[in-house]
């Protein structure tokens, strides 16, 4: 109950720190974490709390925080965090994708991108891993374990800079500067697109 009730505030902790960050405003969620400009979290399957911060990553499990920075991560700016549904945690960073591999922390991940900074890491229904590197979109190869181009398909006017997301029909849904663009996540056909008046 105490450990359950420990998740509960600190979950309400960074909601709150959210909420200051979109005005500007930093708030120190504890002292214990590498860096007090929080960027993202994420619980995984065993109920650890994992806190992206600008200056590295850190496990909650309840009671004791464990930190992971310089060489236990790809990058230390941390821009995201997933929580697979394999039970995998994967961070993007500013220098790379990782992947959790235990007590030595993150190995980074193979990408077949020039592009290094990881914006985002999200999972399909099928449980397909994808990166947004701001100027390509990569998929997990699961055979050679490196992160391949989805799509060849790029024009600038339409950098994944903003936010993707897959719906509930396998649709992935990309914003970018003029529009809102639609993809079969299968064909990576473009199937949509939206302007932006």
């Amino acid at each position: 109950m105490v450990g359950e009730n420990n998740h509960i505030l600190l979950v309400a902790l960074l909601l709150l720190v959210s909420s200051y960050a979109l005005r500007g405003q930093d708030v120190v969620v504890s002292k214990q974490i590498t860096n007090p400009r929080v960027t993202c979290f994420a619980q995984d399957s065993l109920g650890r709390i994992w806190i992206g911060t600008k200056h590295g990553v850190n496990r909650y499990n309840g009671y004791d925080y464990h930190q992971y920075i310089n060489g236990a991560v790809p990058g230390n700016e941390i821009n995201d965090i997933l929580c697979d549904s394999r039970g995998n945690v994967w961070i993007g960073t500013d220098n790379g994708v990782g992947l959790y591999s235990g007590s030595s922390g993150f190995e980074t991940c193979e990408v077949d991108s020039d592009e290094r900074n990881v914006a985002q890491v999200f999972e399909d229904d099928y449980g397909r891993i994808f990166i947004n590197l701001t100027e390509d979109l990569c998929v997990l190869d699961t055979l050679s374990g490196k992160f391949v181009r989805a799509t060849t398909f790029f024009d600038r006017h339409f950098q994944y800079h903003q936010k993707c997301h897959i719906g509930s029909d396998s649709l992935l849904w990309v914003v970018g500067a003029r529009g809102v663009r639609t993809f079969d996540t299968f064909t990576m056909e473009n199937v949509n697109n939206s302007p932006i008046p």
